[in-house]
């Protein structure tokens, strides 16, 4: 069976390429990249200060820091927590698709493809012979292979035209 008249590795191809621009909007807009950016900056910036302060032996100043250590510690602590907001929109959906619609619509899906990244070949010790051997993927691993190379794409593409 398949949604659009199409060879199912054609519609896999298609359903990863708007999972990846859905997560890449998500991640944008969730994330609040441009928020986790100006908080590392501005803890980079206390750190090196109190630093400096400790280098230069300059307890005033290093009391003054310390004053700011809970603020700091918990804007480090919302950037950190920051980037999980996309993954609340985004994992559902990957399971959604993976758990639910592939299993029903391509029933028996298998493609060969030029090079090995199951877990098991990633984690051999000879990864660098295993990577280009052909290997078969189910509709699973169709997906995040296809999902990983428009993420990584849109990732590049998708920073030029809206920087964080």
């Amino acid at each position: 069976m398949s949604l659009l008249g199409l060879e199912p590795w054609i519609e896999i191809f298609l359903w990863s390429l708007l999972f990846s621009i859905a997560a890449f909007a998500a991640n944008k807009t969730l994330g609040q990249r441009d928020k986790v950016k100006a908080i590392q900056k501005e803890t980079q910036a206390y750190q090196k200060e109190m630093r400096d302060a400790l280098v230069a032996k300059d307890e005033k100043k290093t009391a003054e820091l310390q004053k700011r250590d809970k603020e700091m510690n918990d804007k480090m602590m919302q950037m950190l927590m920051l980037p999980w907001k996309a993954s609340i929109v985004v994992l559902p959906i990957a399971w959604g698709l993976i758990a639910f619609v592939f299993p029903s619509l391509y029933q028996g899906f298998v493609i060969r493809l030029p090079f090995d990244i199951h877990l098991n070949a990633i984690l051999s010790w000879t990864f660098y012979e295993n990577i280009f051997r052909t290997a078969s993927y189910g509709t699973t691993g169709f997906f995040i292979v296809c999902s990983i190379v428009f993420g990584l794409v849109l990732e590049k593409v998708g920073n030029q035209f809206w920087p964080a």
